[in-house]
């Protein structure tokens, strides 16, 4: 079998450009459905410790950045806050504890 290759290289090229194409589209915030759906973390993040200035999450299978969303929205919720992650302790049975600061 006899490959073209200026056609080869020009497929090629194309796809390339194709895949790297660095349009003017934003990105887009994820929707109310997306934050808000809970039933995803069921079983799997819990509230250990809440006050108006911090959270911590105790929490296995899951990914820290899907818990800093829970996070920014409790402490957007309770003080009008941004949440900064303090620290995250591996805990009983590779469970993890993450616990958020609230500040401005």
């Amino acid at each position: 079998m006899k490959i073209n290759f200026p056609k080869a290289l020009c497929l090629f090229c194309c796809l390339g450009l194709a895949a790297c194409q660095t349009g003017s589209e934003s990105v887009q915030p994820l929707s109310e459905a997306e934050v808000l759906s809970f039933a995803r973390f069921d079983g799997k993040v819990k509230i250990m410790v809440r006050s108006e200035n911090s959270v911590t999450y105790e929490y296995s299978d899951v990914r820290i950045d899907q818990v800093s969303v829970l996070a920014a929205q409790y402490c957007q919720e309770i003080s009008g806050q941004k949440a900064f992650l303090d620290k995250v302790i591996l805990y009983k049975n590779n469970a993890r504890r993450a616990k958020f600061n609230c500040y401005k």
